[in-house]
């Protein structure tokens, strides 16, 4: 029978040591978030915490973030349900979601990959949006190199999608801007949350 050491047997006995999820970090991130709403943190010590809880990696970790802003009592991870409302985003969180859809118009993925892999780190909302302006760019981009096909199909009104993809995304912009998700009709979503 393999000896156990003394690290391993109190990593299993200790949850403040089990290592957490993505799942786990939003949690307190959007616990956080609420606290700062509240007016239980400033400025300065959310920007602490926030940092803190992004690169946080065990239950110990996140707990010592909350234990003066949050009830003691556990909550369970939370799972995205559709029909719950969530948090209204910021302010700041809705313009980078809108800029995540209007610079791929000008930069195709990279200002939309730029705003996921930096922001979206810290929002949710900001994330989900940069990502479905990332695969509609990629839709766009498939529809282009078959756009003589398509021209051809539909006997030259396929071109007109030239104007609807410019007004879709600066659309899209506008909603994201207004808080609501935007979901791009016919749009491969092959990049996924």
């Amino acid at each position: 029978m393999p000896q156990t050491t003394y690290a391993r047997a109190r990593r299993s006995l200790d949850p403040a040591l089990l290592r957490v999820s993505h799942a786990d970090r939003d949690v307190v991130v959007d616990r956080l978030k609420t606290a700062f709403c509240e007016g239980r943190l400033d400025k300065a010590e959310f920007d602490e915490r926030m940092d803190a809880a992004l690169t946080a990696k065990t239950r110990g970790d996140l707990d010592r973030l909350l234990h003066d802003v949050a009830d003691l009592a556990p909550r369970p991870v939370e799972r995205p349900v559709i029909g719950v409302a969530r948090p209204f985003p910021s302010s700041e969180e809705r313009v980078w979601a809108m800029l995540s859809h209007w610079l791929g118009l000008a930069t195709w993925i990279i200002g939309p990959g730029i705003i996921a892999a930096t922001k979206g780190r810290r929002s949710a909302f900001v994330r989900a949006q940069a990502i479905e302006a990332l695969n509609f760019q990629i839709t766009w981009t498939i529809a282009l190199l078959a756009m003589p096909l398509i021209a051809i199909f539909t006997l030259g009104l396929g071109t007109v999608l030239y104007a609807v993809v410019p007004i879709l995304v600066i659309v899209g912009g506008f909603v994201a801007l207004a808080g609501t998700a935007m979901r791009y009709p016919l749009c491969l979503r092959l990049i996924k949350r």
